[in-house]
């Protein structure tokens, strides 16, 4: 037969529920000490747009669009933000040639190269480091803090379907990205979505 309810253990229980209140707040303090302030926020966005804006410039690459992807933008990110995912889009004038299509690693060493050019005397310097993957470029920045980014290249392969192919880890070979159509103009949202992340502001 179960205990019956008192002042004396209700007291108890409340006591009880009031002492957990001290490690409640010491949760939250951690918890916020994990998330990036809004100045942190703010310069892994401007690094982001900083770099996807150059890899889009007319005369240089080519690149269509890009997005910022990933915990940066899901709100996920830890304090500090180390690590920044974008995905550059390109389209046929890029990537299509008479003599076929680019391979994955031929955009992937484009994108290196560009990076490479740009950050040269960071390079010479020791502050900047630029790598290839099977499935995207990468660079770290090393002065202040060390922040790496990610840079995916995606290529335009059915604009009116809205159909975007990215690099394969395991095959080092193109694989479609299908969308439904997307609100904005481009359609690139919901293959950003599908990837892992949303499409920046």
């Amino acid at each position: 037969m179960p205990t019956p309810w008192t002042h004396e253990t209700l007291d108890q229980l409340l006591t009880n529920v009031g002492a957990l209140a001290p490690l409640e707040k010491h949760a939250s303090a951690r918890l916020k000490a994990l998330q990036p302030t809004e100045q942190h926020l703010n310069d892994a966005k401007n690094r982001a747009n900083k770099l996807g804006s150059m890899l889009c410039r007319k005369n240089d690459l080519g690149g269509a669009r890009f997005h910022t992807i990933g915990s940066l933008v899901k709100g996920t990110a830890n304090n500090p933000v180390k690590d920044i995912d974008l995905v550059v889009v390109f389209d046929e004038t890029y990537w299509q040639t008479k003599g076929g299509r680019y391979k994955p690693a031929t955009v992937i060493g484009d994108l290196a190269r560009r990076l490479e050019k740009t950050y040269a005397p960071e390079i010479d310097g020791g502050h900047v480091t630029v790598y290839r993957q099977d499935h995207s470029t990468g660079v770290v920045f090393t002065r202040e803090s060390r922040v790496n980014v990610d840079i995916v290249p995606a290529v335009i392969v059915d604009s009116k379907r809205k159909i975007l192919e990215i690099p394969e880890r395991s095959t080092k070979e193109w694989v479609d990205l299908p969308t439904k159509p997307a609100h904005d103009s481009t359609g690139d949202a919901q293959a950003v979505q599908r990837f892992g992340g949303r499409s920046a502001s």
